[in-house]
């Protein structure tokens, strides 16, 4: 089977709640000028073999969703656990790290700057999740 993306303007809670973690991963080894958002001023512990997980995540959560649509909610709101336990180092903090970067999701992703914004990015030039991926 070949692997494909098919593009529509109807974006995923879930891939982009990975790109918004993706991002906060990278920002913590880079320099002022080269951040992206969402930035952090606190360190979050990462697993040690991020970028594998992270890949394996995203394949398993494109695979469900472009099976079943429905699915990307389900994870988003139902299985939020999935991304903790695959991402982030479990210890005392990782829970409440996790639920405030998640917490900040939501409002960014409910708001019009959020994913009204992702959706205008993708209207007009298509492969933004192709080139927000080459950047890992």
């Amino acid at each position: 089977m070949e692997n494909s993306l098919v593009m529509k303007t109807d974006t995923s809670f879930a891939l982009n709640f990975l790109i918004y973690i993706q991002n906060i991963f990278l920002n913590q080894n880079r320099n002022e000028e080269d951040l992206r958002f969402p930035y952090l001023s606190t360190r979050i512990a990462f697993k040690e073999d991020f970028k594998i997980k992270y890949e394996e995540l995203w394949n398993e959560i494109s695979q469900r969703i472009s099976n079943d649509n429905k699915n990307d909610l389900i994870i988003f709101y139902e299985e939020k656990d999935l991304f903790n336990q695959k991402l982030f180092v479990i210890d005392k903090d990782s829970l409440k790290n996790f639920n405030e970067i998640y917490k900040t999701y939501k409002v960014w992703w409910e708001s019009f700057a959020g994913r009204f914004s992702i959706e205008r990015s993708i209207d007009e030039r298509g492969g933004s999740y192709i080139e927000i991926w080459q950047t890992l």
